[in-house]
């Protein structure tokens, strides 16, 4: 091989593994942006699942108040209820994030993946990707059923703000009783809820699977 052909020969190695490289590269950063992503995710959840318990625990307080006690803890329920709206805006939104976030992740991880030569070690790649995306698809379904259950949830407790807000005396919170008890109830179920998906996601950013 004459000195040109090795030349070109070398240029074109190296053209080809710093193409791999950089590939390599991106997809190790798009990981890095997912990971993070996930972990705003958490913490939000986390707050959310709180605040929210805490909304449940401030409106269960009601029952039986009656005077000073009573203005205390409609205020303390508006207040939290207030919160939580702000935090679920919150969450919505770093959901949102996430999901562009993970898509962008798995394209250039199948960019990626096509690059190898290897059939054995290409299978692999392409193998463990789907069982990825499918985790993150049985999560995206829960997380899904889940909101849809939240804005009920959110809602129901808009209507009793309004109706305590506008008449804050022992006989509406005897009339609007039977409420109060429906909406603690499935807040305690869903703080639970949202506080087991928010381990789950714990788990996906300490490894995605």
């Amino acid at each position: 091989m004459d000195r040109s052909r090795k030349l070109l020969f070398l240029l074109l190695a190296c053209t080809l593994f710093a193409g791999t490289a950089f590939a390599a590269e991106k997809t190790a950063k798009s990981y890095q942006k997912l990971q993070k992503e996930i972990d705003a995710v958490v913490k939000a959840t986390d707050k959310f699942g709180s605040v929210l318990k805490d909304t449940t625990d401030s409106l269960s307080q009601l029952s039986g108040a009656d005077g000073k006690k009573l203005d205390k803890a409609v205020k303390s329920f508006r207040k939290d209820a207030e919160n939580l709206s702000k935090i679920l805006t919150t969450t919505t939104a770093r959901i949102e994030n996430l999901n562009k976030t993970r898509s962008q992740y798995f394209a250039e991880w199948e960019r990626s993946t096509a690059a190898i030569s290897n059939p054995d070690l290409k299978k692999a790649a392409e193998d463990r990707r789907a069982k990825i995306i499918a985790d993150h698809e049985n999560m995206t379904a829960k997380a899904s059923g889940l909101r849809t259950r939240i804005e009920a949830f959110a809602t129901e407790l808009a209507d009793l703000q309004l109706f305590l807000g506008n008449d804050p005396n022992p006989g509406a919170v005897a009339t609007a009783q039977p409420t109060i008890d429906e909406v603690v109830s499935a807040g305690n179920t869903l703080s639970a809820e949202v506080l087991e998906v928010s381990r789950q996601l714990a788990g996906f950013a300490r490894g995605l699977s």
